[in-house]
């Protein structure tokens, strides 16, 4: 499937067809632009890389293998959580990658910041529940992200309720069922199996970090592992009994004990119970 999207590697190509505006985002290695596309006034993310190794420009490199296979292609352009990879190109040690930039969107890291003291709690279970549904859809296509963080989640606002998207696949490998032996993602977000054993599991880590997110959104400052790890981070006594079982579920130091991704999409603090929900948005307002 991927090499359809193999195209002529050449700056020429690419220039006729986008231009790179403003810079929106910056990593280790890239470097991310706001762009349009020429032939309709598209807009789009246009995504520096420096690559290590120049290899074969046949080749289909990592983070766009993973981004395709986890259902980010260009005929689900608005319909997929993960946001589409709509071309690529290759120029010698740079690979650009052209996506879908959705239009009414800013990161979950920003969002966080505009939070209302009465809606945090209800809007931190509309965006967790669409991140759980997101990344149980990405493992079933066989990837895990592994740097899920807040600057890698956008949210849309095209419709009643904003919507979830994933970003930055950079760091994504296949999922397996033998633990991983090296951690690849945010140092500080790592789960603590990996300061302990040097090894984790696909789900134990996506389960931290799902919880690493929801503790940012509902305390407004982020989830360090070692501050967390030494006590010096707690989860708030004040939130909602459920609320803080599903985070100590989220955030067991023993990955063993900590909830599936199927169970926290059941977990009560989600889906309490009919008659209850009324009474609880108002406590909580």
């Amino acid at each position: 499937m991927a090499s359809t999207f193999i195209l002529e590697n050449t700056p020429d190509n690419f220039s006729k067809k986008y231009h790179h505006l403003r810079k929106i985002g910056k990593g280790g290695c890239s470097t991310v632009y706001a762009g349009v596309r020429i032939a309709d006034s598209l807009q789009v993310a246009i995504k520096f890389i420096k690559r290590a190794n120049k290899g074969c420009e046949n080749d289909v490199p990592g983070e766009v293998s993973m981004m395709l296979q986890a259902g980010g292609t260009p005929d689900l352009v608005r319909q997929s959580p993960v946001v589409s990879l709509l071309e690529w190109f290759i120029f010698d040690h740079l690979l650009i990658l052209v996506m879908e930039r959705p239009k009414n969107s800013m990161d979950l890291n920003d969002f966080i910041s505009s939070f209302g003291s009465c809606q945090e709690k209800h809007m931190a279970k509309i965006l967790i529940k669409q991140l759980l549904e997101a990344v149980i859809h990405i493992h079933s296509r066989g990837v895990v992200h592994r740097d899920l963080k807040s600057e890698n989640i956008l949210i849309q606002f095209d419709s009643a309720f904003p919507r979830i998207r994933i970003i930055d696949f950079g760091c994504s490998t296949v999922v397996q069922t033998a633990p991983y032996q090296e951690f690849v993602g945010t140092e500080e977000f790592r789960p603590p199996e990996c300061c302990r054993k040097k090894e984790y599991t696909a789900e134990a880590l996506t389960v931290w970090q799902v919880g690493a997110i929801l503790y940012q959104m509902l305390h407004g400052y982020r989830l360090y592992t070692s501050l967390f790890l030494t006590g010096i981070l707690r989860i708030n006594r004040k939130l909602p009994k459920a609320c803080r079982e599903f985070l100590k579920s989220c955030l067991a130091k023993d990955p063993k004990k900590r909830a599936t991704l199927q169970q926290l999409k059941a977990h009560p603090w989600l889906n309490p119970p009919v008659a209850r929900v009324f009474e609880t948005e108002m406590q909580n307002c």
